[in-house]
């Protein structure tokens, strides 16, 4: 809620702020919920689910912007512990990044693979990226608070 005000006072769109990273991101047309890069690299906006949300809206109520979709199951988002991690720029910068928990992002991602209502193609990709961080969380790459 604090970005989105926050990017109302500055006069700018989600899809314009990663623009502002990145000026290839564009809003996929087949999947507003999603912007990609020239190189594939794709954000996906979320929101949580309530009782009568059918209804998709962009995110800053522009027109042209992101429209996060609302997530089944998105509660044990909300109510896991936070999860910090310092990640590394490819020009060496650092930042510290704040996300789900690996564990229930693993979880969430395998439970969204075998919903019957949810498009093979998108079935496949959540698959795919439970096993990457999965296989991560294996290496001690990661480490999880609610996995061991």
């Amino acid at each position: 809620i604090k970005l989105v005000a926050n990017l109302d006072e500055v006069g700018l769109t989600m899809l314009q702020l990663l623009q502002l990273v990145d000026t290839s991101f564009e809003r996929m047309e087949d999947q507003k919920e999603s912007a990609v890069n020239a190189e594939g690299f794709a954000v996906d906006f979320l929101r949580r689910r309530g009782p009568e949300d059918k209804v998709a809206y962009s995110i800053s109520g522009k027109e042209g912007d992101v429209f996060p979709v609302p997530a089944e199951n998105s509660q044990k988002f909300l109510k896991s512990p936070p999860y910090e991690q310092v990640v590394i720029g490819g020009d060496g910068s650092m930042a510290r990044m704040r996300t789900v928990d690996p564990g229930i992002f693993v979880d969430f991602k395998r439970w969204l693979a075998k919903l019957d209502t949810r498009e093979p193609i998108k079935c496949r990709r959540d698959q795919r990226q439970a096993d990457a961080v999965e296989r991560l969380l294996r290496e001690g790459r990661l480490v999880s608070s609610v996995r061991q």
